[in-house]
């Protein structure tokens, strides 16, 4: 498939080799049924007869196919217009009122009647849905509403793979032991020889190849997968493993390329890292591959599934919380409350905005909260809070102090700033901490310092709260 501008009108175009292919059957399969017919009627071979029929049934099949498979799709503004072999069709976008893939077909459809586009390969079908869907609002809009939008989620793998693990199984099961079974037989009649004693042991490597198949069915494959509120579920045969969703730190759809002969395929798969560094791999189709492994089709799964997970697992999710909820009201009724839920550590952070009390200084207090251990209040002014994606580092600072949480070991370090410097801006990169200060006398003068590890700290932090052990910091008001 390639897509391109064709005077100024987006054009999808299929490879040339798909319809020659087609042809080439079709012109095979006919001259096959030519020569079972001239068998048949001049030396009256009636042996030839089903392989008239056959050869006339795949003809059928292939010309069927080709005659539906498109070579050409043009969008301009309001309209489609379809040409394939020998025919085309132009068809307004607004009479659209349907589209629905069938792995190896896509069907447009007008009125109920549909336009039926066929492809060898199913990544040609999605790959076509996925230039409608960015050409055309309305077919976007059909994917938004047919896409999963909350858990639970259920993927069923294809079963290409255990098929074909369990057929080598089976086949390997009846010749081994026919083999062992002979050849013990004939050996108990006396009839012992080193070929006998060749085909039983050629027998028993074939029974542990059947068996070490049987183990790959049994043991590594994964027959469904399930995303619930509560945990992810891998069903293989004889056990079941359950990962808690609460302790997912991260999510992607990272991807993989691999050349099979000569040809390179691009492989998807969703990983979900967990609080104890455990790394899922979601692939549900990828033990059929390559022989039944469609990469544009797998992409378009995850991307979907990926949509609903983040909205359920992500591990660090912001909330607005009304300030007349917040109950402590000692300081006053804050005038803007944020919230962060870091569902892998059960912890909350709360953004507690007062207002001002001096030009361009307000009072803002963090509550860092646990629902058993409670919660510490830290006061500061102009504060600000800086918390990974995944979770793991918190950084609550204002303009002499720093104080950081990693949740993973346990640890809290502070930093006061350097005499004549007051921090401008922190940022967290991964397990890395990046702070810029600025000059106390010159705004505009700022010099971001080396970045310090979060899980190797070096001297330039320290443990503790250092002077906001009380909970206040340097810039507390009142």
């Amino acid at each position: 498939m390639s897509v391109e501008q064709r005077q100024s009108q987006p054009t999808f175009q299929l490879p040339s080799w798909q319809p020659l292919l087609l042809a080439g059957g079709v012109l095979i399969a006919l001259t096959l049924a030519g020569i079972s017919w001239l068998a048949y009627t001049t030396e009256a071979a009636t042996s030839a007869l089903p392989g008239l029929a056959l050869s006339l049934a795949l003809a059928t099949i292939a010309g069927y196919w080709l005659y539906h498979m498109p070579r050409t799709i043009l969008w301009d503004k309001d309209q489609l217009t379809l040409i394939w072999l020998g025919r085309a069709e132009t068809l307004a976008l607004d009479t659209i009122s349907d589209v629905q893939r069938r792995r190896y077909q896509l069907l447009l459809y007008r009125a109920d009647k549909p336009l039926r586009c066929t492809f060898l390969v199913p990544n040609e079908s999605t790959a076509l849905l996925t230039w409608l869907e960015e050409q055309i609002p309305t077919v976007a809009m059909m994917r938004t509403a047919t896409a999963p939008q909350a858990l639970p989620i259920t993927l069923s793998p294809r079963l290409t793979a255990p098929i074909l693990t369990g057929s080598f199984a089976g086949l390997f099961g009846v010749i081994g032991g026919a083999l062992v079974w002979t050849s013990w037989q004939q050996w108990q009649r006396g009839d012992g020889n080193a070929d006998l004693v060749g085909m039983g042991l050629f027998g028993v490597v074939l029974l542990l190849f059947a068996t070490l198949f049987l183990y790959m069915i049994i043991d590594g494959y994964i027959w469904r997968i399930t995303f619930d509120d509560e945990a992810i579920t891998l069903r293989r045969t004889l056990q079941t493993e359950r990962y808690p969703a609460g302790e997912v730190t991260g999510l992607s759809l990272v991807t993989e390329e691999r050349v099979v002969k000569g040809f390179s395929h691009t492989l998807y798969k969703l990983h979900l890292t967990l609080m104890d560094g455990t790394t899922l791999e979601i692939a549900p189709n990828l033990p059929s591959f390559p022989m039944d492994y469609a990469g544009a089709e797998e992409a378009r799964l995850l991307s979907d599934v990926l949509a609903v997970l983040e909205r359920h697992y992500r591990p660090v999710v912001r909330v607005d919380v009304e300030p007349p909820l917040v109950e402590d009201t000692r300081w006053g009724r804050p005038l803007s409350t944020l919230q962060w839920q870091i569902r892998p550590y059960d912890l909350t952070v709360t953004r507690l905005d007062y207002g001002e009390h001096h030009a361009a200084a307000s009072t803002v207090h963090f509550l860092v909260g646990h629902s058993t251990a409670g919660a510490i209040r830290f006061r500061t002014t102009n504060g600000e809070v800086r918390i990974s994606p995944d979770g793991r580092y918190i950084a609550i600072f204002d303009e002499r102090l720093l104080v950081v949480f990693n949740l993973g070991t346990g640890r809290t370090y502070h930093r006061a700033s350097r005499r004549g410097w007051l921090y401008a801006a922190v940022a967290l990169a991964g397990e890395m901490i990046i702070i810029e200060e600025m000059r106390r006398t010159n705004a505009q003068q700022r010099e971001q310092r080396n970045p310090i590890s979060l899980e190797q700290p070096t001297s330039a932090l320290r443990r503790g709260f250092g002077s906001a052990a009380t909970g206040d910091f340097p810039s507390a008001y009142g």
